[in-house]
């Protein structure tokens, strides 16, 4: 069976456990019957990465914390993401470059 997801846009917000800074990675996936999608921002010389909470979600979010430095909006960043497929589908991967939008914005 045929297997899309894309990116669809990258926030900038407020943790709403600790208040400090996030990303907002947002997505599609085609079909959403998928066990698990990861994806990670290279940030600060460190990989930054987590695990999307609902992937079957159209379209799917996931927070992303962001340490010192700090990022702004309008900041270019990478973003990878890696879905399991059920068996014996092989983990499908996918990349995109994003400018940092607020989350006022969207």
């Amino acid at each position: 069976m045929a297997f899309n997801s894309n990116f669809t846009r990258v926030t900038l917000g407020t943790d709403p456990a600790t208040g400090g800074q996030a990303l907002f990675v947002e997505g599609r996936s085609q079909p959403p019957d998928l066990s698990e999608i990861h994806v990670a921002v290279p940030h600060n010389g460190q990989l930054v990465s987590a695990r999307v909470p609902d992937p079957d979600l159209t379209p799917w979010e996931v927070q992303l914390p962001v340490a010192a430095p700090p990022v702004a909006v309008g900041d270019d960043v990478f973003v990878v993401g890696v879905a399991l497929r059920p068996a014996p589908c092989d983990p499908f991967v996918w990349q995109g470059s994003f400018s940092i939008a607020s989350s006022g914005d969207v």
